[in-house]
């Protein structure tokens, strides 16, 4: 458990940060520029005043014990409006880091500053894909401070025994994002019309959720040490299609209008004009209009090379994030009328079908090992309530471990438990879940709080409510058997498990009048049918 100080904290990335490193085990020290930090703030996080970031803030004390920096603060969101704005940027972003370098160079503790620079310290349009070996050519006042902020903490730390790594991101989107895009995705969010339908330039982004695993990962992977890395989340998109996928998201429908890009070019002079005379951005210049139609594609290859990392989230998951559109939206949403009547009566039937094989497997268990006969997990059911599952327990019980989700072929499967695994009939106390209400035959798999999964190479605790369609997967009762249970390999990551998932519930959430509640009870019987012939067959993965 690594003790990490996070600057920048309160700040939109910091707030998304903070929690994933507790997540994680680590300890936080957060640093903010005056007490008491913003209200909403975790009660986990160690909170140390440091005043306003710059050439003459006192870092030891906010250092002392640490042992990573990940350096968020920093000025952004905002356009230079003269040399005094220019020289804001210098004096918080330069001149703020090169000091906290020059204190992580004396600690002794220290052994990792992460700096989150950004595409700017290299340019802001490029019309070929930009990578960490491209040559720096700031042309804005932002991207000049980032620029001189990442050679200084290269220089400072050149033979310091804390080593660096900088982060290079392109705009940044996510849950509660400020700036130009909070702007867009509330216009995309009442449907309003936009004059972007002749933009063909395509840049990246990365979503919030992407840049906090890669800060993480960075913070202590060696082959990060030392280097300069280009992050996104992939997809290179241009302007129209960012905000038809923001449209699909938001469940909203989209009017996109061509407008020529010489008038989008005055409109943005219009905008500097008009700036100059209120003495503040009116949020429409030159260089806000060169975003929406430049390109600017930023490579990420290098870092997979390094440290073996790719994006957890697609843009479209981002963006399901962003704008919310997997919460509910109709809070008074009942699950179909015949589910329950039928889960009650074929669970009640089945208890009593199968009442041999309650003798003959429990005896099975224990003469294989003595140990207990069932398997009882919490876990999360329809709304986010919380429920015991039981199983007939298939694996051999290691005392003083944590548990680990099991994989092919794994050794602590017991021979009886190979068989039940082949035929589900590990899962047959779930009926008595079902008669209680807890799961339902068919619907979304039954998931705990957690599970020990492995990483790059490492085993970490996947909280799953930080995996996309979690909101929405939970509208349902877990399901005995369903789409996922039937065609989703064991062993794909949880985020594309929670497709499977989605695609049963956003079945329920579409139905309309009778014959949509008749397609969904066909869909269930097809699907318990699909079971059965697994269960018969011996087809179910081990």
């Amino acid at each position: 458990m690594a003790l990490i100080l996070v600057t920048g904290a309160t700040g939109f990335i910091g707030r998304h940060l903070c929690p994933r490193l507790r997540q994680r085990g680590h300890k936080i020290r957060a640093s903010v520029r005056r007490m008491p930090p913003v209200k909403g703030s975790s009660a986990d996080v160690e909170w140390v005043e440091i005043g306003d970031i710059g050439p003459i803030t006192e870092w030891s004390g906010a250092l002392e014990g640490v042992d990573c920096v990940i350096h968020l603060a920093g000025l952004a969101h905002r356009r230079a409006n003269g040399k005094k704005d220019a020289d804001e940027f210098m004096r918080v972003n330069a001149g703020g880091t090169r000091r906290l370098a020059e204190a992580v160079s004396r600690s002794t503790t220290v052994s990792r500053l992460v700096f989150l620079s950004s595409v700017g310290a290299v340019r802001s349009f490029s019309d070929v894909p930009l990578n960490d070996m491209s040559p720096c050519e700031p042309d804005t006042p932002y991207g000049y401070s980032k620029r001189a902020a990442e050679l200084a903490v290269e220089e400072i730390l050149e033979k310091s025994q804390a080593d660096w790594c900088i982060i290079r991101s392109p705009l940044v989107y996510g849950p509660g994002n400020p700036g130009n895009m909070a702007l867009l995705a509330r216009l995309v969010k009442i449907g309003m019309p936009l004059p972007f339908g002749s933009i063909h330039g395509r840049r990246s982004f990365v979503f919030v959720g992407n840049l906090v695993d890669v800060l993480e990962c960075c913070a202590f992977h060696p082959g990060a040490s030392r280097r300069v890395f280009m992050i996104s989340d992939g997809d290179a998109l241009s302007t129209p299609d960012f905000i038809c996928r923001m449209a699909k998201q938001a469940g909203r429908p989209i009017g996109l209008f061509p407008v020529p890009i010489g008038v989008l070019r005055g409109l943005g002079k219009i905008g500097d004009v008009a700036g100059r005379l209120l003495g503040r951005s009116i949020g429409v210049d030159t260089y806000s209009v060169g975003r929406l139609i430049g390109s600017l594609v930023v490579d990420g290859t290098s870092i997979e090379q390094a440290v073996g990392w790719k994006p957890l989230f697609t843009v479209d998951q981002g963006l399901a994030h962003t704008l919310g559109s997997e919460r509910t939206r109709n809070p008074r949403w009942r699950e179909p009328v015949f589910k329950r009547p039928f889960d009650l009566c074929l669970s009640a039937a089945g208890l009593v079908c199968t009442l041999p094989l309650w003798f003959l497997l429990p005896l099975a268990i224990w003469i294989e090992d003595g140990g207990p006969i069932f398997f009882r997990q919490t876990r999360i059911g329809k709304e986010g309530k919380s429920f015991t599952a039981l199983k007939f327990r298939s694996m051999r019980v290691v005392p003083d471990t944590e548990e680990i989700q099991a994989a092919k072929d794994d050794p602590r499967i017991t021979r009886i438990g190979k068989l039940m695994r082949l035929t589900a009939l590990d899962e047959l106390p779930q009926l008595v879940n079902i008669f209680l209400g807890h799961m339902s035959f068919v619907g979304p798999r039954p998931q705990p709080l957690k599970e020990r999964v492995k990483r790059r190479g490492q085993e970490v605790d996947l909280v799953v409510s930080e995996v996309p369609g979690f909101q929405t997967r939970q509208l349902a009762r877990p399901g005995l058997t369903g789409i996922t249970q039937i065609y989703a390999q064991r062993d794909i990551a949880h985020r594309n498990k929670f497709r499977y998932d989605l695609l049963y519930v956003k079945r329920m959430l579409g139905r309309k009048g009778f014959f949509g509640e008749i397609e969904m009870f066909w869909l269930d019987v097809r699907l318990i049918l699909l079971s059965v012939w697994n269960t018969v067959s011996a087809k179910w993965e081990v």
